[in-house]
């Protein structure tokens, strides 16, 4: 792979328009044409076939399992892509069409120079754009980084959804009250300063590492996963100088944008979770008007890899009442 010459930065933690860390500056090389194994979807078999399709220049891979019938599409946050949502596809099987693509940037496609930054705004419109294309309306799941995506594109095209299932969100741009933001962002600082020293070091791998183990909540997280978890991380690790150091600011979604969110929403969180994904679910169900909250007991931010089971019961208690609308 060609790689152009190498720049220095200034970097900041960021959540909405907040900054989390003091600045560094970093050394670290310039986006190029990058491809990654072909062994990246080793883990799908011909029951799920990678269908693709073209968004605004990329070729977006989904799973599709083609039932007749309502959409449930599972939109991933940082570090994987389409292949977190297998377990789960699986358990609902046929009682609904399932449908999970990797975003732009994620999973095995080849990157271009011409795309538009690694962000919400990028990625928020290749959502909308994916979903005119291969289904509409649909019940969209998101999780993390994925949840600002789901607000932001269902404030500008609410008549693609029917509903949302919301899990952890991560940009607090609506939280308002000062000392919930502040710990927040101070809970950032210990979550992610160490990858970002890390990765700004050129140690990609002990900072994909170090992020694992901050959203799960203990050292040595990553190591503990299965191996086929780990890897498909490890394949998405090239997506970390996106994330922390390219990373376009979010939208900044106000409470008060949340609260005309025409789309009925369910947003939860772990009873154990970090106060920087708890404080901003908390933050979210409060502002959009009607939207259910649940918290799940015991269960922190990897609740969905963790228990796919009791993800997808929660998730069609949800879907089964308003499917039914």
């Amino acid at each position: 792979m060609g790689v152009s010459s190498a720049v220095e930065v200034e970097i900041n933690i960021v959540s909405g328009s907040r900054n989390y860390l003091h600045r560094h500056h970093y050394h670290f090389e310039r986006r190029s044409m990058i491809t990654p194994p072909r062994t990246a979807y080793d883990q799908l078999t011909e029951t799920s076939p990678v269908l693709s399709v073209e968004v605004r220049e990329a070729k977006l891979e989904y799973c599709d399992n083609k039932v007749e019938g309502s959409v449930i599409l599972f939109l991933h946050g940082g570090l994987t892509d389409l292949r977190v949502w297998e377990p789960h596809r699986e358990i609902i099987g046929d009682q609904y069409r399932t449908i999970a693509y990797s975003q732009r940037y994620h999973g095995r496609g080849a990157w271009s120079a011409d795309w538009p930054p690694y962000g919400v705004n990028t990625h928020s419109r290749d959502l909308i754009d994916f979903i005119e294309a291969v289904a509409a309306p649909v019940h969209l799941v998101a999780w993390s980084y994925a949840a600002h995506i789901a607000f932001d594109a269902a404030l500008r095209r609410p008549d693609l959804f029917r509903s949302l299932f919301v899990y952890e969100p991560g940009f607090a741009t609506y939280v308002s009250d000062q000392a919930e933001q502040s710990a927040a962002q101070e809970d950032a600082m210990a979550a992610f300063g160490p990858a970002f020293l890390a990765a700004g070091s050129g140690d990609v791998e002990n900072a994909l590492k170090l992020l694992v183990d901050a959203s799960g909540q203990m050292s040595g997280y990553f190591d503990s996963q299965p191996s086929a978890v780990k890897a498909l991380q490890i394949d998405n690790a090239r997506t970390i100088p996106e994330l922390l150091f390219r990373q376009e600011p979010p939208p900044h979604i106000s409470c008060a944008q949340l609260a005309s969110l025409e789309v009925p929403t369910l947003v939860a969180h772990g009873a154990n979770s970090r106060p920087m994904y708890s404080i901003v679910s908390k933050a979210a169900q409060s502002c959009i008007g009607g939207a259910e909250h649940l918290v799940i007991p015991g269960r922190n931010h990897m609740w969905p890899d963790e228990d796919p089971r009791g993800f997808v019961d929660a998730l069609l208690r949800f879907i089964n009442v308003h499917d039914a609308d």
